[in-house]
Parts: structure tokens; C-alpha cells; sequence
């Protein structure tokens, strides 16, 4: 499963990016970091901050949620603000 995982920022410069090149049933790796994005998870797949709890911290610009799950998605060592 990790061969087809797509890393952010080496592989894909956003966590969005990551999670279209990834696909369906697909995995997303995200280094540490602050990402100021607004993470739009639409499919099955596994979404995985890298590093200690609270080292990838995902803030959107505005007032929208930061990450909305549709489909069976799941969502590890992540903070969201």
C-alpha cells in the first residue's frame, strides 16, 4: 500500500494535490508543516500526518472547515484549527 502513497510536499505540493494524484483507496503522507488550505477528502482513502501529534497542522484560509470526509476516509496525527 505505501508504493502508491503520495507524499506531500515531495510528491505533490498541497495536501489537495496529494489527494487527487492518489485516487481511489489511495494514501497521502504529509511531512510536518502548517498547510493553509481548505482539504476537500471526496473518496476513500487514508490521510496521514508524518511526525509527532500536532506537527502537521492543517488551517484554512476563511471561515470553511478544514478537512470535510465523504466516503470512508480516514484521517491520522492531524490537527486541525
Amino acid at each position: 500500500m505505501l508504493e502508491r502513497a503520495v507524499l506531500v510536499p515531495d510528491g505533490a505540493p498541497t495536501i489537495n494535490a496529494a489527494i487527487n494524484a492518489a485516487g481511489h483507496d489511495g494514501v497521502v503522507l504529509v511531512r510536518p508543516g502548517l498547510y493553509s488550505e481548505s482539504v476537500r477528502v471526496t473518496r476513500d482513502l487514508t490521510l496521514c500526518g508524518l511526525g509527532p501529534l500536532g506537527s502537521v497542522v492543517v488551517q484554512p484560509p476563511g471561515c470553511p472547515p478544514p478537512v470535510i470526509n465523504r466516503g470512508n476516509a480516514q484521517l491520522a496525527s492531524m490537527c486541525r484549527r
